[in-house]
């Protein structure tokens, strides 16, 4: 859920519940648009990729519709855990599956992709820019990122 300046980093200082306030806590700086505009072209091309696919604005998720992993092997959903790999499956919506790899940890993390077939980068936040947007059967995850 977005709130009004999310989408180009505007902030409320900390201030959770800023309903009675009339001053730069709640105010929209404009100007903020322009100093962040890459991180608002991110959010821009997030909101475009979520209304493409109609498998991720579904209001239930069936069992065989998610599958979950680990990073090389079996899922971990333990406290320790780093990272959190899952496959989408769009059939049912009549769309592509999609593949979620996050990491979470301030290391790089080495995931192994543990279904078959041709998968696409198409959104990626680590600060290296991938020179390819066709995905190996295995790769390395920068620190938190997605």
């Amino acid at each position: 859920m977005f709130r009004m300046g999310d989408e180009f980093l505007q902030t409320q200082g900390g201030n959770s519940n800023p309903w009675n306030q009339n001053n730069a806590t709640t105010w929209l700086d404009w100007y903020l648009l322009e100093q962040n505009k890459e991180f608002y072209r991110f959010v821009k091309t997030l909101i475009t990729f979520r209304n493409a696919h109609p498998s991720i604005c579904r209001s239930r998720f069936w069992r065989s519709d998610v599958t979950w992993y680990g990073p090389r092997d079996a899922v971990d959903f333990s406290s320790t855990s780093h990272a959190l790999p899952y496959i989408l499956h769009g059939a049912s919506h009549n769309d592509v599956d999609i593949c979620l790899m996050a990491n979470m940890y301030w290391e790089d993390i080495n995931f192994t992709l543990q279904e078959p077939g041709v998968w696409l980068r198409v959104i990626d936040t680590s600060p290296a820019r991938p020179t390819s947007s066709r995905l190996e059967p295995r790769l390395r995850c920068q620190p938190h990122s997605r």
